[in-house]
């Protein structure tokens, strides 16, 4: 007797068409992309397994609780891990295959390393320092928005255009107390936005000098009253300097110092005015005039 035919088709064997995403990067706690895979050519049902590994190797993983054809990976703690899948089949002596890795790279949100100057005084018409930060790199291309307070830091505002990782403030008309501080942003997924602490810029009004005489006049060799200037205002007094100077020649001082005692000789009339300036930008101020009238020495007529 000979029997009915029986059929054996042998089908080529189970591969992928679909690989998990190679590689991806992340900011903690941001959102990561699926990894799935897809097969062709098996028999019966396909089960999948994912697995997760420290190191870049498809074998030797931790057994995940994932058992479907796509995954979505963690976005936590931050570090390198990598996963793969493995895909095994119910009937027909498919042999399991096992997908490519996915590398997921979780990285810490920008951390602000070098803020902007604390604190810098100037003058009137002075010019501000520049005002720049570090930071860590996060994920994608970053992003930077100055702020700025004129009301005593009560609110702030975007300084218009103000984009770049340093900004250097304008040149104030006006006296006051102004607050900076830069905003740093990545575009990357998960990426918070992080800012810098406050940069205090002091603008202050240039020193207020008072003359202690306004003239004298004297006999040839005679002792005169030292010509005296209070300062007040603009920056520290211990950083004042002094410049005194004749006011028909001023290339050169002709005294340093507040107090400077005028020459008696020769006949004849002087102006000196001085010249107070401060270690801050900006910060000088010119005295008006004081005379000094020098007349011969008395003599019988």
């Amino acid at each position: 007797t000979t029997s009915g035919n029986t059929t054996v088709d042998v089908i080529p064997a189970p591969e992928f068409t679909q690989q998990p995403q190679p590689t991806q990067t992340v900011c903690l706690d941001g959102s990561t992309t699926d990894l799935t895979v897809s097969v062709q050519n098996f028999v019966g049902t396909a089960t999948y397994q994912w697995f997760e590994n420290s190191v870049p190797s498809n074998t030797g993983g931790t057994l995940l609780t994932e058992t479907s054809s796509t995954f979505t990976p963690p976005s936590t703690p931050t570090g390198t891990k990598y996963y793969y899948c493995e895909v095994s089949f119910s009937e027909g002596g498919c042999t399991l295959i096992t997908s490519n890795l996915a590398q997921v790279d979780v990285v810490p949100d920008v951390e602000i390393t070098t803020d902007p100057i604390v604190s810098q005084d100037l003058c009137v018409g002075g010019d501000s320092s520049e005002l720049t930060v570090t930071h860590t790199t996060g994920v994608g291309t970053p992003y930077y928005q100055w702020y700025r307070s004129i009301d005593n830091g009560v609110t702030y505002t975007a300084v218009t255009g103000e984009n770049l990782i340093s900004f250097t403030p304008p040149t104030y008309t006006t006296v006051g107390t102004y607050f900076y501080y830069v905003s740093v942003d990545y575009d990357g997924s998960g990426c918070d936005a992080v800012s810098s602490a406050l940069a205090q810029v002091n603008v202050l009004s240039d020193p207020l000098l008072t003359l202690n005489i306004s003239t004298q006049q004297l006999c040839l060799g005679s002792t005169p009253t030292d010509l005296i200037v209070t300062a007040t205002g603009g920056a520290d007094p211990s950083s004042y300097t002094y410049e005194w100077y004749d006011a028909s020649d001023t290339s050169t001082p002709v005294g340093t110092g507040s107090t400077y005692t005028p020459p008696t000789v020769p006949v004849g009339t002087t102006d000196y005015y001085v010249v107070v300036t401060t270690t801050a930008s900006g910060c000088s101020t010119t005295s008006g005039n004081t005379t000094v009238d020098v007349i011969p020495a008395p003599e019988f007529t």
